[in-house]
C-alpha cells in the first residue's frame, strides 16, 4: 500500500511513497520571488491508512534561503523611481494650473 502522488497546493508535487515513510522531494529553487537552497529538502509524511498528512515540511527550506548577488531591486533604486516620479507629478500640475490660469 502506498500514497499516490499529490499536489499539495503550494509548490510541490509528492511523489507516490510506501505507507510510514517520508517523502522527500528537494527544495524549489525559487518561490515569490525569493531564491532556497536545493540541498535541503521538503518532506510530507505518508500515514499508515494510505492517505497523506495535511502538513508539507518546508522548515528546511524557509531556514535557508540564499541571497543572490545582483538580484532584487536595491533601495536606492526604488529612491531614483520615487523622486522621477514625485518630480513627474508635481511639473504636471504646476502644467495644468498654468493652462487653466492663463486659459
Amino acid at each position: 500500500v502506498e500514497c499516490r502522488p499529490q499536489w499539495d497546493d503550494v509548490t510541490a508535487c509528492v511523489p507516490s511513497t510506501t505507507v510510514n515513510h517520508l517523502a522527500i522531494l528537494p527544495c524549489i529553487e525559487q518561490y515569490d520571488g525569493q531564491y532556497y537552497d536545493t540541498e535541503y529538502n521538503i518532506t510530507k509524511a505518508c500515514l499508515p491508512n494510505g492517505t497523506w498528512d495535511n502538513y508539507t515540511n518546508y522548515t528546511d527550506c524557509l531556514d535557508h534561503p540564499l541571497e543572490m548577488e545582483g538580484g532584487g531591486v536595491k533601495d536606492w533604486e526604488i529612491f531614483i523611481f520615487l523622486l522621477g516620479y514625485t518630480v513627474s507629478i508635481i511639473t504636471l500640475l504646476v502644467a495644468i494650473f498654468i493652462f487653466l490660469y492663463f486659459r
